[in-house]
């Protein structure tokens, strides 16, 4: 009678296991074990165990990592060729890896057991009887090296070519040590060379809102040519903005011609050709006024004092002014200028006549009447005239303002008759200059 299987169902120390215990006793002391045809397998998988055979066992395929995998006999006796204890190439993987019986006997040269080249593919390989003796050295039956020096056709030259380099070249462009480039044709003088029919550069970021700039520069500081970003926070003047940013204390200076036209410096004002820049902001003349024939141009500014101004008499006699008082202040922009100031009579011999006194520049000289100015004048104390009797007028291509008198319904040349020790002259006058 066999064992009967152990009662997992019931519980521990319950009558059912005494008697199950007692058996196995039983067994165990007459036979000294427990045969394994007595065990009752029903409901394990002591089943399994039972038949012990290789093909039986679960999980014999693998699929994972680490896993072995498990060959059928079929597969065994194909890769052995049945009675061969070693796996090996043989005929029908040989096929089926594009290597057909004709392609293995070609390899092998038919009755070879391995495989060599042979004269056959060495010809279409692109290497030719010849080509197979030059780099075998002829006499060799095998590949080996030859000096790279030695070889053909090394400088390339034509499309789609390949170009080698010498060793030092190869080392400057490890080393990034370009002495000079040249684009369309090789650098004769510059370290970048463009020389094409239309030469052009392109500076573009990736990101098309970002800024893009060529940075200049050496100990006297960083120059940039650009375009800052869509925000404008890359120069801090406004989104897209085209920039030229310098931060050294030098000038900027803009040459056309080989003369300098134009000079920007840190904290001076814009100097214009032949000018030195000065402290402030403005734009700077030069002394010496490059005179535009276009009308649309402002060509000059100049602010300045004429003293020691000098009275003359129309017709006789000397006024003379106080040195402390002999001075007029000017302003000229472009063509226009304007005079202004106040003069002090200091004593008088028996003037006669209009007076005058210079202008600062030449008067302009146009068509017509269309080149005379008037300005203000007013004079205190007087011989007899009021103060507002005088007239002041400059004539076209003048070199001094005149002054009359016109107290009736004609201009008089007495003005200079009014004037005496004391006087006091107010002048302020507009005019075209020349």
């Amino acid at each position: 009678m066999p064992l009967p299987p152990p009662p997992i169902n019931d519980q521990p120390g319950s009558f059912t296991w005494l008697e199950w215990y007692r058996q196995l006793r039983n067994y165990i002391s007459t036979s000294g074990s427990v045969p394994w045809y007595i065990i009752n397998f029903t409901g394990s998988n002591l089943t399994d165990l039972a038949t012990r055979e290789h093909q039986a066992l679960q999980g014999v395929q693998g699929g994972t990592a680490g896993e072995k995998y498990h060959l059928t006999l079929a597969q065994h006796t194909d890769l052995t060729d049945g009675n061969d204890s070693t796996l090996h190439y043989h005929a029908t993987d040989r096929d089926s890896a594009n290597f057909t019986g004709t392609n293995w006997t070609d390899l092998v040269d038919g009755s070879s057991t391995t495989l060599h080249y042979h004269a056959s593919d060495r010809d279409s390989a692109n290497f030719t009887g010849t080509n197979w003796t030059d780099l075998t050295d002829g006499g060799a039956t095998t590949l080996h090296k030859h000096s790279h020096n030695g070889m053909d056709g090394l400088q390339g030259g034509t499309t789609s070519e390949y170009y080698h380099f010498t060793n030092v070249q190869y080392t400057d462009i490890l080393a990034g040590n370009f002495n000079s480039i040249g684009i369309g044709s090789a650098a004769t003088t510059y370290e970048l060379e463009i020389k094409k029919a239309t030469a052009r550069i392109l500076v573009s970021p990736t990101t098309t809102t970002n800024q893009a700039w060529i940075n200049f520069k050496n100990t006297g500081g960083d120059f940039y040519i650009g375009r800052d970003n869509s925000t404008g926070s890359g120069f801090g003047v406004g989104g897209y903005a085209s920039i030229l940013y310098s931060t050294g204390a030098y000038p900027v200076v803009i040459f056309a011609n080989g003369t300098k036209v134009l000079a920007v410096e840190k904290d001076k004002t814009i100097a214009l050709q032949g000018a030195t820049s000065q402290a402030g902001s403005g734009i700077t003349f030069p002394t010496s006024v490059f005179t535009s024939t276009d009308s649309n141009t402002l060509d000059d500014y100049e602010e300045g004092i004429v003293s020691g101004i000098t009275i003359t008499c129309g017709t006789s006699g000397t006024v003379t002014l106080d040195t402390s008082y002999d001075s007029l202040s000017y302003v000229k922009i472009g063509s226009l200028c304007h005079v202004q100031g106040r003069l002090v009579v200091l004593s008088v011999s028996s003037p006669v006549g209009y007076f005058s006194f210079p202008l600062p520049f030449t008067a302009a000289s146009t068509t017509e009447d269309s080149d005379y100015s008037t300005g203000v004048i007013k004079v205190s104390v007087t011989n007899a005239a009021n103060g507002s009797d005088f007239t002041l007028n400059v004539a076209g291509g003048g070199t001094v303002a005149v002054s009359q008198l016109c107290n009736t319904t004609t201009f008089a040349n007495t003005a200079a008759n009014e004037l005496k020790a004391g006087s006091l002259i107010y002048v302020s006058l507009t005019y075209r200059t020349a």
